[in-house]
């Protein structure tokens, strides 16, 4: 395969995006002042606001129940891409009043809480990370309250993410169908990425019309199992709506299972309140690992060494990339566990 390496003069990037950044006109909302967003983007799932903790990588949100000020949304919330839609007609009208109502709608999602001094509003959508539009609507909806906003995403290995989220989705699916499905894609992405027709490896911005005419030009259909494994590209959208890389914090599932209580003071640091946590959490996190017993991929064959090195192989040039994306910005992350 081709050797395909990201390398983004800051220079060329800062341009485009302090363009979008002027853009941004402040309109400040009846929000209590010290009050601050947490979302979650990438594979952190917070539905384990229950009695104690299953999942591993529920962990941090189980931590927002006991921890005083924070508030969850405790299921995948998707108000940037499928609820967004409903306010359509809203914001055709492309004025600071039909972005006050949007944003209103989604302060409203967490209630009274929302509206109480000191609060960390959490919530989780996945998708908001693959979905190129979502970054560009954030700020457009929330640029209000732009530097009051923190970015959690959690990552795996591409190739272990492909596999298991593929199970996640179709339980009856067999090992055939991933090899399949995975093959096809990867042919999409290096006909689609390394020919050109995508924009990883440009040196400006594009909007996410534009990336996504250029992926209709390529493609008509995909399953995103394994472009979802492809950071560097969804990161590098934050940039390019506005966001600064250093309101994003990225770490990985392995640290989440190894020193997840390490890693929640570290979240807490990141969004700038005390570390205050339920003695009987703090002693569930210092247990060990325990069983991830919502996972699917158990009840399958394990993929194989040849299929997964194949994967692997077309992985290793992407996550190249994002190493090399991330030593050129200010990034919330560890480098080196990469």
């Amino acid at each position: 395969f081709a050797v395909l390496c990201i390398f983004l003069p800051v220079s060329v990037l800062a341009d485009d995006i302090s363009k979008r950044n002027q853009s941004q006109v402040d309109n400040n909302p009846p929000f209590p002042k010290g009050n601050r967003f947490l979302i979650g983007v990438a594979d952190w799932r917070p539905k384990s606001c229950y009695n104690n903790v299953v999942n591993l990588s529920r962990k941090v949100a189980t931590y927002c129940t006991w921890n005083k000020g924070f508030h969850c949304i405790t299921t995948e919330f998707h108000f940037f891409d499928v609820e967004y839609i409903k306010f359509r007609e809203i914001l055709q009208k492309n004025n600071e009043s039909a972005k006050h109502e949007v944003f209103q709608a989604y302060l409203d999602s967490w209630g009274a809480k929302a509206y109480r001094p000191n609060q960390v509003l959490t919530e989780i959508t996945p998708t908001y990370m693959v979905d190129h539009r979502v970054a560009f609507r954030m700020m457009d909806t929330l640029s209000a309250r732009k530097d009051d906003i923190n970015f959690l995403a959690i990552i795996r290995n591409p190739v272990v993410r492909a596999y298991s989220g593929f199970f996640q989705s179709d339980g009856r699916a067999q090992l055939e169908d991933f090899i399949e499905v995975g093959t096809a894609e990867m042919d999409i992405i290096l006909n689609c990425y390394i020919n050109g027709s995508l924009f990883i490896n440009e040196k400006h911005c594009h909007s996410p019309e534009e990336h996504y005419e250029a992926l209709e030009k390529c493609v008509t259909q995909h399953e995103g199992v394994v472009m979802r494994g492809i950071y560097v590209d969804q990161l590098k959208n934050f940039l390019c709506a506005g966001w600064k890389p250093e309101q994003i914090f990225i770490t990985f599932t392995f640290k989440l299972h190894a020193e997840p209580l390490k890693l929640l003071k570290e979240i807490a640091s990141f969004v700038g309140i005390p570390f205050n946590i339920d003695i009987h959490l703090e002693k569930q996190l210092n247990a060990g690992e325990q069983v991830q017993r919502a996972s699917r991929t158990h009840l399958h064959d394990p993929i194989t060494s040849e299929v997964k090195d194949s994967f692997t192989e077309l992985n290793r040039e992407y996550n190249e990339a994002l190493i090399h994306f991330l030593n050129q910005h200010n990034f919330v992350c560890n480098i080196s566990l990469i």
